[in-house]
């Protein structure tokens, strides 16, 4: 993700900036209302939800990166492409974890 980004918005993320994503993405994996969400929608109707839980994470966040925040809040293009991308990757961990074979407890 972040060559993309450094490719396509001309910035100079690294692997602290890879980790900080997959903060994100891990924290929205916990949030109650996307897991409801991927559970009753296409991806394409979770992205929209968890469009507006992105933003929220991010501003949870802006303290730990505030230089990705303010690129993220300030080009479209590049809060589009993070969005669809951190979208998928929630959804599909979302979609292991409901398909994972339950223990007995």
């Amino acid at each position: 993700m972040i060559d993309i980004i450094n490719e396509r918005f001309g910035g100079e993320l690294n692997e602290a900036d890879q980790l900080f994503f997959d903060q994100i993405a891990e924290a929205a994996s916990q949030n109650e209302s996307l897991q409801k969400a991927a559970e009753v929608n296409s991806l394409d109707k979770f992205q929209l939800v968890f469009r507006q839980v992105l933003e929220s994470l991010f501003i949870e966040r802006m303290e730990l990166n505030e230089e990705l925040f303010t690129d993220y809040v300030g080009k479209p293009d590049m809060q589009e492409l993070i969005s669809k991308w951190l979208g998928s990757q929630v959804y599909e961990r979302l979609e292991r974890v409901r398909n994972a074979p339950r223990g007995k407890g």
